[in-house]
């Protein structure tokens, strides 16, 4: 099948936490190193993985309910699960300023004067909460001009908007309410198949 088939379907993969099958591509994976548990942003971390869905309220399931312990086939310590969020922020605002410099490179995406130019949406919502920076590292204020790079910056600023809020240094006011975990967004469940 050729690559660019529009009958060609997305892999999809289950959350750990609410069980909903979404794209992998809106999958948050969590790797292990051997010591930690690490974000996986891009896909490329090899050994063992755990998806979960990109909001708060799957995080905190799959932390409750010991979706880590079982995928990685090891305890996960308290003191690592209470880290996680703070981890899964960080490397959301870095991955979004190395994505869109490693775009800006390649002209997916321009630089704007103001901020009511910068597209799309949701990189304009994060940009304006934050007042400009997250945790010492400055929100870029660019228009995208690809669909597929604005689909991934629209995704990685939704993860910033979903898990810097509650950190220091982070977003000081949500740009939109906290989003629900993919059983309320229509992600497919396993009951609904």
């Amino acid at each position: 099948m050729p690559k660019n088939d529009p009958a060609r379907t997305e892999p999809t993969r289950g959350c750990a936490a609410c069980r909903a099958r979404l794209p992998l591509a809106e999958l948050i994976r969590f790797a292990h190193d051997g010591e930690r548990v690490v974000v996986d942003l891009d896909r490329r971390l090899g050994g063992r993985g755990v998806n979960i869905g990109p909001a708060r309220s799957c995080l905190e399931q799959a932390i409750k309910r010991g979706a880590f312990q079982r995928g990685f086939k090891r305890p996960l310590p308290p003191e690592q699960a209470r880290m996680l969020f703070d981890v899964l922020g960080r490397a959301f605002i870095t991955r979004l300023a190395s994505y869109v410099e490693s775009s800006r490179r390649s002209g997916a995406v321009v630089d704007v004067e103001r901020a009511g130019e910068v597209e799309p949406p949701e990189l304009r919502a994060v940009f304006e909460a934050s007042e400009g920076a997250l945790l010492g590292v400055p929100v870029p204020r660019v228009r995208v001009t690809s669909a597929r790079a604005a689909a991934r910056v629209a995704w990685l600023a939704r993860g910033v908007s979903e898990f810097t809020f509650d950190i220091a240094g982070g977003m000081r006011r949500r740009p939109e309410a906290p989003v629900p975990c993919a059983r309320a967004r229509g992600g497919r469940t396993p009951s609904e198949k």
